[in-house]
């Protein structure tokens, strides 16, 4: 049985994360929010659990008149965690292929002339094989060590969990889209290089790789690609990373 590192893994959907991050950008380009002053800011992002039949876009949506509710969405919303609520509403089209946000709120709309663009867009996303198949199971794991290590891959976020002495998790969390990373473990604990290379070197079972999966992780763009750690060893319980990337070499730099 043939099984893949985590690193192998985090290389292979990076480019295709930021490239719907960016798609999903466009539609919020091509959206229109009327005079509303209650509204504050929308964002779209992508839902496909193995519960639905197809994927489907979300628009979320900031208000002025709950500031505690939008405090804790902005923490959510990155790692598209969160239950669904009034002011989430799916994209739908109409008989005649027109989209629209289905919402209580009318504040929100796609104008005629964008409705073409945003239609091919929302399509585009909807029916990518990797919308369909890597973003279908979220969540990846090894053969052993049950919950204690596993990988998780949301649209804006790349996560990895393991378990290292005295039981303190770490976590390494990858944002392809800002070229960001962070590693970060329960306060009063030590962090190091070393952990990081464990946490990228996980092994994921052969049970959660599809066919589409291994051509992605085949390829040479990632196959052969090195990640590039710097040694350190702090006491802090997060360090942040710069990302750095050329055709050979993906560059951790620490903040």
């Amino acid at each position: 049985m043939e099984e893949y590192t985590t690193k192998e893994i985090l290389l292979s959907v990076k480019d295709k994360l930021c490239e719907l991050n960016s798609k999903l950008d466009q539609l919020k380009e091509l959206t229109t929010i009327s005079d509303s002053k209650k509204i504050i800011d929308i964002k779209y992002y992508l839902e496909n659990y193995c519960s639905y039949e197809n994927p489907e876009i979300f628009c979320s949506i900031s208000k002025k008149d709950n500031v505690l509710k939008n405090r804790i969405r902005k923490y959510l919303i990155p790692l598209y965690s969160y239950s669904l609520g009034v002011d989430d509403g799916v994209v739908v089209k109409d008989n005649n292929g027109k989209c629209y946000v289905l919402n209580h709120n009318k504040d929100i709309f796609i104008t005629s002339e964008n409705q073409e663009k945003f239609n091919i867009i929302s399509d585009e996303i909807v029916n990518d094989e990797f919308s369909r198949d890597f973003l279908r199971n979220h969540w990846l794991y090894p053969a052993k060590h049950g919950l204690n290590q596993s990988m998780s891959i949301f649209p804006n976020e790349v996560s990895i969990r393991g378990m290292f002495d005295n039981n303190i998790s770490a976590f390494f969390n990858y944002s392809p889209s800002n070229n960001t990373a962070k590693l970060s473990t329960v306060k009063g604990h030590e962090l190091s290089d070393e952990i990081l290379k464990e946490l990228l070197n996980i092994h994921i079972t052969d049970y959660y790789i599809t066919d589409y999966r291994r051509k992605l992780l085949e390829s040479p763009d990632s196959k052969n690609k090195k990640i590039i750690i710097p040694s350190f060893r702090v006491n802090d319980n997060e360090v942040n990373f710069d990302i750095k990337e050329d055709n050979k070499k993906l560059y951790l730099i620490k903040k």
